[in-house]
């Protein structure tokens, strides 16, 4: 390449900036245990249960639907890991995919409670501290929103699902309540932001800062020019 024309190249990527990801997506990542006894769809469990499961939603997109005094949002990606019951709470597999239909969001304006359904399991989060209402044209794009406001009316965590007495509920003044059989040995719920999971990783990236432009390209003359012990020069 001419000189000329290499100079023009790298001056138009340090003028250059791309976005690699701009849409707030806020994962939801449900994880914890039952212990006990009880019935399921897949059979009868008695011991350990291990609940893992994943639902992203993106946060600007428009309701899909309103009816019953409920607003459902869809998912873009949902996933968990197998079902099953065991005698400890290790197991080992790979995480499955939730087909789609099996998973939304829906939130009722009435209660201030945002519900979470990625089949079997469903999580009801109850007097939120973001600013949500029946007038809203999308869901918040700052994970923040989506935690317990502890000082409104009925703050709790509701674990539920469509097996026989499974409820696990948390509230801020009692903790975990025992729901008849089940024991929950606690479970927890991380909210944070990633980027859109139907899109493959922007390797060019290189710094992780969302952004394409001159620094990526720095990052990688500097790894470049630094080198690797197992690889010969």
């Amino acid at each position: 390449m001419p000189i000329r024309s290499f100079l023009a190249a790298i001056t138009s990527l340090l003028l250059a900036t791309t976005v690699a990801s701009a849409q707030p997506f806020i994962e939801f990542h449900v994880q914890g245990g039952l212990d006990g006894e009880g019935e399921t769809p897949f059979g009868v469990f008695e011991g350990y249960l291990h609940v893992d499961f994943k639902v992203v939603i993106d946060a600007s997109a428009a309701p899909t639907d309103i009816g019953g005094g409920l607003i459902f949002y869809d998912a873009v990606f949902a996933d968990h890991f197998p079902i099953g019951s065991g005698d400890m709470p290790i197991r080992s597999g790979d995480r499955t995919a939730v087909e789609p239909g099996y998973t939304i969001l829906d939130y009722n304006p009435a209660l201030d409670s945002l519900t979470i359904t990625a089949f079997p399991f469903k999580l009801t989060i109850t007097d939120l501290v973001g600013d949500f209402s029946d007038a809203a044209t999308s869901l918040p794009g700052d994970p923040d929103a989506y935690l317990l406001d502890v000082e409104g009316a009925n703050p709790e965590m509701l674990l539920t699902s469509f097996f026989p007495q499974l409820g696990v509920r948390w509230t801020p003044a009692g903790g975990f309540e025992l729901n008849f059989s089940i024991r929950p040995t606690g479970f927890h719920v991380r909210v944070r932001t990633v980027d859109d999971p139907r899109i493959p990783e922007c390797i060019a990236d290189l710094n992780g800062d969302g952004m394409l432009d001159f620094l990526d390209i720095s990052d990688y003359l500097l790894a470049y020019t630094t080198g690797c012990e197992t690889v010969e020069e």
